[in-house]
């Protein structure tokens, strides 16, 4: 019928519907489109600093590795001194690599070979500190805090260090060698029965242990 308006068909009123969504859409866009450049922005710094930390940290680690080499060449060529500069370069300016956890208990080494069982006892105990300690270093940064006791002639301080290494550690060939030494300690400090117990249990527990044979013919002869 002419003058008659047709109704639309549901396909033109999706249609309609999809343009106006489309304006709608690009009219929010337009008007944050500030904060959306902002955000960006701030993902790809995110990304950035994450690249540049990792780069950071590689670089870091290769830095004191090679310092820790220098520092090993210079002791081999008899530049002991020379040797524990590098080494304390090494330990404060690369705490937490690889070479610098390694750097931390050579350094000490040299400073107990040197009688200077306080700074040797520090930097061990730093050791302690680390996030992810290798197991052989911290038996050498345990073992060290022990042997300062033992160098002051505080031997049941030492026997207890090392006893406390072994149960913490329960199970290891390192926490046999622990109890010789608190053994050691305790026949030191004059604890004959103490030491008797200790080495049946190194007998009894790490019967298979390198140290097991030593630590029977101990008992055979008390």
């Amino acid at each position: 019928m002419p003058g008659r308006s047709r109704r639309p068909t549901k396909s033109e009123l999706e249609e309609d519907q999809f343009v106006e969504w489309t304006l709608k859409a690009a009219e929010y866009l337009r008007q944050r489109a500030q904060l959306f450049i902002v955000g960006a922005a701030a993902i790809a710094l995110v990304v950035s600093v994450f690249v540049y930390v990792k780069s950071s940290q590689a670089d870091a680690k290769k830095e004191a590795a090679e310092l820790l080499g220098q520092a090993l060449i210079r002791d081999e060529a008899g530049q002991p001194a020379e040797s524990m500069l590098k080494l304390g370069l090494l330990t404060d300016s690369y705490a937490g690599t690889p070479a610098g956890a390694q750097g931390t208990i050579i350094l000490a080494n040299r400073y107990f070979a040197q009688g200077e069982y306080a700074e040797a006892e520090k930097l061990y105990r730093s050791y302690l500190d680390e996030p992810s300690p290798v197991d052989i270093l911290l038996f050498a940064a345990r073992s060290g805090i022990a042997s300062c006791y033992e160098a002051k002639e505080e031997f049941q301080l030492a026997a207890s260090e090392y006893l406390a290494y072994a149960a913490d550690n329960v199970g290891s060939m390192q926490s046999s060698i622990a109890l010789m030494n608190a053994a050691r300690c305790q026949r030191l400090a004059g604890n004959r029965e103490a030491r008797k117990e200790i080495l049946r249990r190194v007998t009894r527990e790490y019967p298979k242990s390198p140290v097991a044979a030593r630590a029977q013919n101990e008992l055979n002869m008390l």
